[in-house]
């Protein structure tokens, strides 16, 4: 793991104070809208609305800019214009914040010049210092012992799964139905087009973390895929690690694109290497929810033996025959089981 990575992610997963850039009084302003998710998520630390046009939101103390910050945050969330947010950024890491959550889009998934163009200001902006950035556009982290959330509505789960997204929906889809199949959710991170944390920190991250036991992945790209099979392999026999790669069809390579600036990939080479490392790879998303519950739920296996009992008798066969396709054996039932 990089030097300073776990302190860094501690300070954005479990955050003493955090500020919300860009709130107003509007109820729906997206701003105010993570405000009031961490309220109601029991956040214990110090919160700061900011936006020099107001004096208070929803109770809250609202500061005119991060310098006039009365502490130092762990964690700032910028829910800004695209052209604020370069000046933001320099802002924090002059600061000595610890992460930066970029809500914000319109950056290089458009496709335009001066998305591209924004971005390489962002990263100028906190060039020499340790800020470490999340997205942009994506929703941010869900951290239950941090009491951090996505949307607001979430509220702390004590759950034992994990869960990287670069998409911002399904990471908030899959909280929700995992609720109802009782998978519940230590820490999710919806990390957008990944200008600098990537999918590989964060599976480095919940790698190591004790609270997680299992993790789930939706990835339109990998980054750094080299360090992310790398820890994904060690992964294997301690964590299990279910991945829902997309982008892998020419339509899904454009979809992606225009939607986390992607760069998609070969399907080939991907499940090649997914096979050698030991990933769960699902199809589509019901079919992951319902992998993350059976590891959830499940014992582990003791064996590649495995008995089918059906009242219809095509289910049956059905089921021997994918028995079988997946390297496994049905059992040989003795004469007093039958």
């Amino acid at each position: 793991m990089e030097p300073g990575l776990k302190e860094t992610l501690d300070r954005i997963f479990y955050p003493r104070s955090a500020a919300i850039v860009g709130v107003s009084e509007r109820a729906d302003n997206p701003g105010t809208l993570f405000l009031r998710s961490f309220r109601d998520m029991g956040f214990p630390g110090a919160l700061f609305p900011v936006n020099p046009r107001h004096r208070e939101i929803l109770g809250y103390t609202c500061y005119p800019d991060i310098a006039s910050l009365p502490q130092v945050p762990d964690l700032v969330v910028l829910s800004v214009p695209p052209a604020a947010v370069p000046g933001l950024v320099a802002e924090c890491a002059a600061a000595g914040v610890g992460g930066c959550i970029i809500n914000t889009a319109g950056f290089s998934e458009t496709g335009r010049p001066e998305g591209l163009h924004l971005e390489r200001e962002i990263l100028e902006a906190r060039r020499g210092s340790n800020l470490r950035l999340v997205g942009p556009n994506c929703m941010g982290i869900f951290s239950s012992r941090g009491r951090v959330a996505l949307f607001a509505g979430m509220f702390p789960t004590p759950g034992r799964a994990g869960m990287i997204s670069q998409s911002g929906s399904l990471a908030s889809i899959t909280y929700l139905t995992g609720m109802e199949r009782g998978v519940l959710f230590d820490k999710i991170v919806s990390s957008g087009n990944e200008l600098d944390l990537n999918c590989s920190h964060f599976l480095e991250y919940l790698a190591q973390d004790p609270s997680v036991e299992m993790i789930l992945a939706y990835l339109e790209e990998v980054r750094d895929a080299r360090r992310f099979l790398e820890v994904a392999r060690d992964l294997q026999g301690r964590k299990a690690l279910v991945v829902l790669r997309a982008g892998l069809t020419r339509a899904g390579v454009r979809a992606a694109a225009s939607h986390t600036a992607a760069m998609g990939g070969s399907a080939e080479i991907f499940y090649g290497a997914a096979r050698q490392a030991g990933m769960i790879v699902a199809d589509d998303l019901p079919q992951m929810l319902d992998f993350a519950a059976a590891l959830y739920h499940l014992p582990a296996c003791r064996g590649d033996r495995v008995a089918v009992i059906s009242a219809p008798g095509g289910l049956a066969v059905n089921s021997a025959d994918a028995v079988e396709r997946h390297g496994l054996r049905m059992a040989e039932l003795s004469p007093q089981t039958r």
